[in-house]
Parts: C-alpha cells; sequence; structure tokens
C-alpha cells in the first residue's frame, strides 16, 4: 500500500478535518502503521492528522499526537503489539518467541558488556585520582626539600683525594624505625637517639671507607625506615604520627648520605618493606601503596645539587633489586618480611631463571626486618641478614629475643670482601 492509497481512503470518507469517528481513525491508522510501504512511511503521521484534523499546528507534533494516541487505544483494547527498537533500528516483535528470546540474550549481553565497561571506567578513575594525589604530594615534598635548610656540598676531598684503589663497600641500612618510642633496660631509642646513632653509623662508615681506600659506597635501603601504623599498639608506643615519621627518616638519611659523599660516590637504592605500608591491614594494601617511596623521592629531591650521589632506578620490582659489583658478581636485596633466610637458596635463583637477562654470578642475598644479624651460607649463595637500626624493642623483649642495634658494612675487594658490624648502641 502507498500513501496516496491511504490518503484516497480518507477522502473517501467525505468528512472533514475532526468530523472523523474514533473508528474512522482507528482504521486510517492501522492502514499507516502495519500496510504501508515502509519506504513511504515518511512524514505519513504529519500528513494523516492534518486530514483527520488532530491537534492543529506544527506538523511534526500532529504526527506524534496521532501516533500516540493510536498506541494508547491499542493498549487499552488489549492488541498493542509487543516490540523492541534495536540500535540499528530495527523494531523486534516481542510476540515471536524466537525473536523474544533472541533480545533477550541481546539484552543480557549488553548488560554484561556495558557493566565491564564501567568497571573498568571506575579502576581507570581510582587510578587517575590516587595518581594526582601522589603527584600533590610529591610536588608537596619538592616544596618541603626546597624549603629546607640547603645543605652544604662536600667537594668530595675530606681525608683524602678520591680514591685509586677501585674498591667499593654496600651499607645495608634498615628497620630505623623511626617514631617508635622504646625505654627499658636493654635499649633506649627515641628520635634524639637515631639522630646520634645516625652521627656514628656516618662516622665509622667513613672511617673504614678511608681506611680501606673504597672510592663508590652502595647504599641498600633495605626498609622499615618509620614505624608506620600497621599495628595498633605500635601506634600507641611511638612519638609522632606516620607523616612527621617519613619527614624525620627521610632528612636523617639525605644529611647522612650528603656528610658520606665527602669521603665517596654514592649511589642510593631502596626496596619496599611492610612497615611503610599505608594501610594497616595488609589484605587491603596495595604494596605499591608505601610511605617508602616518598622517602626516597624526598632524598632525590633533598640531594638533587650533589652530583656524587646518584639514585639508579634499575630495581626488578618495588620490593626486590640487584647490585651488580665491579668484580662480576651480584647482590639480591631485599626488605626480608617476604623471604625466608632457610629457603633463600630456592627464592633466588627462582627469581633468576625467570628474568629475560639475568646476572652471571649472584653470590649475596642481603635482607633486613629480622632485627638479628646473621651470615650463612648456602652452596655458593651467602645470605646476610642485617640487625636493626632501632635495636630490641617491645615485641622483641616480650619473647626474649634480644638484639644489640648496628648496621653493616660490606667492603669488596675483587674476589674478597670484609663485613664491617657497626654496633649502635647509644642511649643518651
Amino acid at each position: 500500500m502507498t500513501k496516496k492509497d491511504i490518503l484516497d481512503y480518507v477522502d473517501s470518507l467525505g468528512r472533514k478535518p475532526g468530523e472523523f469517528s474514533e473508528e474512522e481513525k482507528l482504521e486510517a491508522c492501522r492502514m499507516a502503521k502495519d500496510e504501508l510501504d515502509p519506504k513511504e512511511k515518511e512524514g505519513i503521521w504529519g500528513i494523516l492528522a492534518e486530514k483527520l484534523g488532530v491537534n492543529p499546528g506544527n506538523s511534526y507534533k500532529q504526527g506524534e499526537a496521532l501516533r500516540t494516541w493510536y498506541k494508547a487505544r491499542l493498549k487499552k483494547a488489549g492488541t498493542l503489539p509487543k516490540s523492541v527498537r534495536m540500535l540499528n533500528g530495527r523494531v523486534i516483535d516481542l510476540d515471536n518467541k524466537s525473536m523474544a528470546e533472541m533480545v533477550a540474550e541481546q539484552k543480557r549481553e549488553l548488560y554484561m558488556s556495558q557493566t565491564l565497561a564501567r568497571d573498568a571506567m571506575n579502576e581507570y578513575r581510582d587510578d587517575l585520582r590516587k595518581d594526582a594525589r601522589a603527584r600533590w604530594l610529591m610536588d608537596c615534598m619538592k616544596e618541603c626539600a626546597s624549603k629546607q635548610q640547603p645543605l652544604y656540598i662536600p667537594s668530595g676531598d675530606a681525608g683524602m683525594k678520591e680514591n685509586s684503589a677501585g674498591k667499593e663497600a654496600v651499607l645495608l641500612l634498615s628497620d630505623m624505625h623511626i617514631g617508635m618510642c622504646i625505654d627499658s633496660f636493654c635499649n633506649v631509642y627515641n628520635v634524639d637517639i637515631a639522630s646520634k646513632r645516625m652521627q656514628k653509623l656516618v662516622e665509622e662508615v667513613a672511617y673504614s671507607c678511608m681506611l680501606n681506600k673504597v672510592d663508590t659506597l652502595h647504599v641498600l635501603d633495605l626498609g622499615d625506615e618509620i614505624h608506620g601504623l600497621i599495628h595498633n599498639s605500635a601506634r600507641l608506643s611511638q612519638e609522632c604520627d606516620a607523616a612527621d615519621q617519613v619527614m624525620v627518616a627521610s632528612e636523617l638519611i639525605a644529611q647522612a648520605l650528603n656528610r658520606l659523599s665527602a669521603y665517596v660516590k654514592i649511589t642510593y637504592r631502596g626496596c619496599l618493606d611492610n612497615h611503610s605500608r599505608m594501610m594497616a591491614n595488609y589484605k587491603d594494601s596495595k604494596d605499591t601503596e608505601n610511605f617508602g617511596r616518598l622517602i626516597s623521592f624526598y632524598l632525590k629531591a633533598r640531594l638533587s645539587l650533589n652530583k656524587r650521589i646518584s639514585f639508579p632506578e634499575d630495581n626488578i620490582d618495588p620490593s626486590l633489586g640487584i647490585l651488580t659489583l665491579r668484580n662480576g658478581e651480584s647482590l639480591v636485596f631485599a626488605h626480608g618480611h617476604l623471604d625466608n633466610p632457610t629457603t633463600a637458596v630456592q627464592e633466588v635463583f627462582g627469581i633468576i631463571n625467570a628474568m629475560p637477562n639475568p646476572p652471571k654470578k649472584v653470590k649475596y642475598f642481603c635482607v633486613g626486618h629480622y632485627h638479628s644479624e646473621k651470615m650463612k651460607q648456602y652452596q655458593w649463595l651467602r645470605v646476610i641478614v642485617n640487625s636493626s637500626f632501632c635495636g630490641t624493642d617491645e615485641y622483641a623483649l616480650s619473647r626474649r629475643l634480644l638484639s644489640e642495634p648496628s648496621q653493616t658494612l660490606l667492603i669488596f675487594d675483587g674476589s674478597s670482601f670484609i663485613e664491617t658490624r657497626i654496633g649502635l648502641d647509644v642511649r643518651k
């Protein structure tokens, strides 16, 4: 049926606009809806509405009014077909069972796709928010570093000229637990004591490096430099909150590195730990949400003018690093909360085998975390457990796990190395 056929039918009724009965209007609408050739449907409702006298005025609104009136009458009579318009414009009759099942399946698929897209966008926005906050925090730390009293940049000739022996040393720095307050018969520790112990550590390391003609010192920060907020007991026993702990620890390490750079060239590497995580519950925490990253960022900003200190970013993972020495040997380091010293051989060589370009001679595995000094050789791998900077705390004391505060300095000369234990039992 064509548009002309429908209009001829309306004209044949011999009525003026507005004089048509409801049955006559319904029949004209039925013809336009069900029998008209789809190619001629454009504009038919507006023309038909004018002929029938529906809502005089704008033809588009007239057409919509007539179509709405027709659907309402069909619905009232219970004859309105169930249909849905697909995204491609196709109208599907839902009274057809197979078509209805197809539409339902497509709706399920579309909903699943929308849900996946929405979840992906939520994750993306969450990452953007975190990145924005991290960037803002890092900018604040840069600003704080710039407002600090400028550090004296040493010339590198304190006590001796540039060493020519070609020896290098590794300082294991770990478990400062800044913020923790200890006052017992076996240990006294607070921020003031930490500052004095750091001063003693710098003096001892500088002396050993000069004595052994070391020209490069690799500082490995094995973590737990702040006491953090991971335990309620830790929060109750600390003398400053996590934000202050980050600032104090960062400045202590910055000044120590700056002073040591007067005697040797320095590289600084770090790894993530457990006490610095930002969420108390480790199940809710991401490994990279760690205050230790802020310490590293602050050090780079604070010491940016000191060209004798470098910050290589060559860790194979945020919690795991490898240092290759001049003699070709390699040293793997981590905090230790994810590692067991007694099974270190399997762990280290499993890691090495998984690397696309593994180091050839891994001879040392260094960790902190255990607050107890230990060195043991498993086959050809030496496992070195660094003692703690802070010393015996209340938790260790309650389990009779006593240890003297100390840090470890390793001096390498070809295939030989010297392990120096630097005692830090300063209590006043």
